[in-house]
């Protein structure tokens, strides 16, 4: 049965008996059946035109228009309504006749009730064929309908492209082809491709014909001069057995997408920052030029690896979560700065900007401009490392900052004067009012100078702290605004370093009459004493000789460095600003050896005497090379913290146990030495007002520390 739907049918026959009597019976069969008469197909005709029915059963031979006529009528009005021709008159001629006239179905009068119930069959058989085919005309024509609604070309063709099944008018539009051509050629479509893109065309529908699904890119249109992109997906639709009978696909304009890409394209090759864009997991998609001038590698060869592999441990949660931000908000443009691995093995400093582009069909990704920032990372790195020296070396001294209006002449000091001074200084007065007036044009003439060049000044001066006489070391610049000129600086109380510096002068003094006067009188006797000894080698042959000998040569290597050591201990008057690594560098050449290697990284400069730091670098460094050998590495570099160089080597060290006593006179672990070098070393660096410390290099090595302020 035909489910809950009711069939209505209409009876057309003169007999109005037998029409009843098949009223009857097919009402019975048929429970959802309503069987309606009419007596000649006048009456049937007013009956259809004003009510609906699902099926037509008539008679043939009827007064007036026999079934055929009435057929070909009711034809003309319902193409497609139901019509069973059941008549008693049954011949060939009439069967192909009513066939001929679009007849549903054709069956012959008998005798008995079989007979309507095969009517009945008859009917429901072609009631829901009406209705089937009904519903399937409704459905195709709202997806022919839909199928015009959009813009791209909806198409369906047999596996074999013998036969195109369907394709929408949107086709016309974007081939500069008609439909009908088309349909009457499945690969007419072909005439419209671009010539050098149909090899690409023709391989890809023959994967779909393979039963592959393809996906791909084309230009076509010759009206247009093969201007217009196509972007083509198809997919086969195969039988039971797996085998494709049908291809269906479409067919969509992408020229302003890839107008779009192109000028993308273009300005991205054009940056000189690295231009790379992202899927949502944070693998690379793109990547412009410029990676392999700021990263180390080829445009193409991070494609499809994960960005976040290649940024620096410590950098990459931080990294993810801004990167998920712009993924999740993209109204937001996050910035990030970290480590990026660059293709040497380095890591450089990035900073990257992000914008989210996800629903750009240009794009479709996260788009990331990146620079290299390592050089900016390096400055900061060093300010910072500048600030923690001054902070060290504000704390580790009792230095008062201060800041003079020069045009108000007025004087501020920070945190305060008092105890620098021993008193408050008067607004409005400056450094001439405590200072000793023997003192007072130097500080003038600085002042002058360093207004007129913008250069700093540096001064030592004496000034009046109470009732006494006090030394400070005052260091100032000139700063020039827009509406006043100042000058700021540093002042310090090096009181006890001047008067330090003057006892060692004396002493000194007489250290260098006492040591003229003890080389002087030393070396007369070993002058005779190696006189005789080259007198007693020609008259005789001993082996006593050359201990004799050996023991000359060492009473006049000590004398060497005895004087030597009287001398470097002197305190340093004259000094110039020098930079360690040229000083080191001078050094080096008296006495490097052809395996030993020296490393300098440090831009550090001192105020010393160069000829007493070449002694200082020398010494050094021969003392490396005795006691590591002639293949020792030394690196000179700054301090950590504090404001000072260091000279450390890859050696074996020094014990911990030895390191209080290496500076002693005389102190010496190699078998031929004197143990005066690392004296002389520490002599010239209190003569500097330095101080010398020893520690273990990062190697395991030796590493002198020279502290420069304190």
């Amino acid at each position: 049965m035909l489910g809950n739907d009711s069939i209505r049918i209409l009876h057309v026959d003169d007999n109005i008996s037998f029409t009843e009597i098949v009223a009857e019976f097919l009402e019975r069969e048929g429970n959802d059946f309503v069987v309606e008469t009419a007596t000649n197909t006048d009456e049937g005709l007013e009956r259809i035109k004003t009510e609906t029915y699902d099926c037509v059963v008539s008679d043939y031979e009827m007064p007036g228009e026999n079934g055929i006529r009435f057929l070909e009528t009711v034809r003309d009005i319902y193409s497609d309504l139901p019509f069973i021709l059941y008549t008693g008159k049954g011949d060939e001629a009439v069967a192909s006749e009513a066939i001929s006239a679009g007849v549903t179905d054709y069956l012959q009068k008998g005798t008995g009730t079989k007979q309507y119930k095969l009517l009945a069959n008859r009917i429901e058989n072609a009631v829901a064929q009406f209705r089937t085919n009904h519903r399937a005309t409704k459905i195709q024509r709202r997806l022919q309908e839909l199928s015009e609604v959009t813009h791209d070309v909806l198409w369906m063709a047999k596996a074999d492209w013998s036969e195109m099944l369907f394709v929408n008018s949107a086709y016309e539009d974007i081939w500069g082809r008609s439909k009908e051509m088309l349909l009457d050629d499945p690969l007419d479509f072909m005439q419209g491709v671009h010539p050098d893109d149909k090899t690409q065309v023709t391989t890809s529908i023959e994967r779909a014909s393979e039963g592959k699904p393809v996906d791909f890119e084309f230009r076509v249109n010759a009206d247009e001069d093969f201007r217009r992109w196509i972007w083509m997906q198809a997919e086969p639709i195969c039988n039971d057995a797996g085998e494709p009978v049908r291809i269906a696909g479409f067919a969509r304009d992408i020229t302003e997408r890839k107008q779009q890409r192109e000028r993308f394209q273009a300005f991205i090759e054009q940056s000189t920052d690295v231009i790379s864009v992202l899927n949502p997991d944070g693998t690379y998609q793109y990547q412009s030029p410029s990676s392999k001038r700021v990263l180390g590698y080829e445009p193409d060869e991070l494609i499809g690896e994960t960005s976040f592999n290649y940024v620096h441990p410590e950098d990459k949660e931080q990294l993810l979560a801004t990167f998920s931000e712009g993924v999740n908000n993209p109204e937001t443009t996050p910035i990030a700065e970290y480590r990026f691995k660059h293709k040497d093995g380095s890591w450089r400093w990035i900073e990257s900007v992000g914008y989210n582009q996800l629903d750009n069909p240009a794009i479709e990704g996260g788009v990331v401009n990146s620079r290299d920032i390592t050089e900016r990372k390096q400055k900061e790195q060093k300010l910072q490392q500048t600030r923690k020296r001054m902070e060290f070396a504000l704390n580790a001294t009792d230095a008062v900052i201060w800041d003079w209006n020069v045009d108000a002449e007025q004087i501020t000091f920070y945190p305060t004067e008092e105890e620098l001074f021993g008193t408050a200084i008067e607004t409005g007065s400056d450094l001439l009012g405590v200072a000793h007036p023997d003192d007072e044009q130097q500080i003038r003439d600085a002042v002058e100078h360093s207004l007129e060049t913008g250069n700093p000044e540096d001064m030592e001066v004496r000034i009046r702290h109470g009732d006494s006489i006090r030394w400070i070391k005052s260091q100032g610049k000139p700063i020039h605004d827009d509406e006043t000129t100042r000058m700021i600086g540093l002042a310090r109380d090096v009181t006890d370093r001047k008067q330090r510096e003057q006892r060692l002068e004396r002493q000194n003094e007489r250290m260098e009459k006492f040591v003229n006067i003890v080389s002087h009188d030393l070396r007369n006797p070993l002058n005779v004493a190696g006189l005789r000894l080259d007198m007693a080698r020609q008259e005789c042959d001993s082996e006593y000789l050359d201990d004799i000998d050996h023991a000359l040569y060492r009473m006049e290597q000590l004398i060497t460095n005895l004087l030597s050591l009287a001398r470097k201990g002197q305190q340093v008057q004259e000094k110039e600003l020098v930079e360690v690594a040229t000083i080191a560098k001078r050094s080096w050449k008296s006495v490097a050896t052809p395996n030993a290697t020296l490393v300098t990284e440090t831009e550090h400069t001192v105020e010393g005497d160069p000829s007493r730091l070449e002694q200082l670098f020398e010494n050094l460094f021969r003392n490396a090379i005795e006691h590591a050998g002639d293949e020792v590495e030394i690196t000179v570099t700054a301090v950590d913290g504090a404001v000072g160089f260091a000279v450390a080597d890859d050696g074996p060290g020094i014990p911990e146990a030895d390191r209080e006593q290496i500076f002693n006179p005389g102190f010496s672990t190699a078998e031929d030495g004197t143990g005066f070098g690392l004296t002389i070393i520490q002599e010239i660096a209190e003569a500097h007002g330095w101080t010398c410390r020893v520690n273990q290099s990062d190697d395991g090595g030796a590493r002198f520390e020279f502290l420069t302020q304190l």
